[in-house]
């Protein structure tokens, strides 16, 4: 989840994504350790 400058998490619970911290086209694997559960919002972030 991701968490502000302050260390709280985010409070959505609805309409997560799964991003993966290494993308399959740079090597990562669809296994547990390497995905993420992310809001909508917090996951467009990620990808800006």
């Amino acid at each position: 989840m991701a968490k502000n400058p302050q260390g709280e998490r985010c409070k959505r619970r609805r309409h997560l994504e799964i991003h993966h911290k290494i993308p399959v086209s740079h090597g990562g694997s669809d296994e547990l350790e390497n995905l993420v559960l992310l809001c909508h919002g917090h996951h467009k972030m990620e990808h800006v």
